[in-house]
């Protein structure tokens, strides 16, 4: 019994001490692709993230992501929904740069069709703190997927600004 008291006390501490440093993020984002020689601009797009540290500067990242974009006149819509690793190291109290990897599934959506493919993000950037618990976020990630039905890869770039709170 006293070892599963110790253990739960223990638990307890790891996880009050995590959710200290919980953030969530809300970002505008842009994406650039490129695909069979082509490069497509989207709409403007949004991006959203929770980032729960679980070692030191390394965190379980959550992330979601949504745009569409013209493409020879059908608006295709394309999302996201991932999860991986987020390192940001927690020594600055200014400037907060990070690192993350996502494996995400990225879904494609034309009229009532639907489809969905594997994609990996790879981003970083930097929190700029403008109090203790806000700061502005900017930075940029590298995606690629297939397209749905083709053998062509997806390429692109999406830059992105918003804002983080961090708990």
């Amino acid at each position: 019994m006293r070892s599963i008291s110790m253990f739960l006390a223990v638990v307890a501490l790891l996880i009050g001490t995590a959710f200290a440093q919980v953030s969530v993020n809300g970002s505008y984002e842009f994406s650039r692709v490129y695909t069979n020689g082509q490069t497509i601009n989207s709409n403007p797009g949004w991006n959203a993230s929770l980032n729960v540290p679980v070692y030191k500067s390394f965190g379980l990242l959550s992330q979601f992501s949504g745009t569409d974009a013209n493409i020879d006149g059908q608006t295709v819509s394309f999302n996201t929904f991932g999860e991986g690793i987020q390192f940001q190291p927690r020594k600055g109290k200014f400037l907060r740069p990070y690192a993350n990897f996502v494996v995400a599934d990225a879904r494609f959506s034309v009229d009532s069709i639907s489809v969905n493919k594997l994609a990996e993000t790879v981003g970083t950037g930097v929190d700029f703190a403008i109090s203790k618990h806000l700061a502005l976020r900017g930075g940029v990630e590298y995606l690629h997927t297939s397209l749905p039905y083709t053998t062509s890869g997806l390429n692109g770039i999406r830059p992105l600004v918003g804002i983080t709170y961090r708990f």
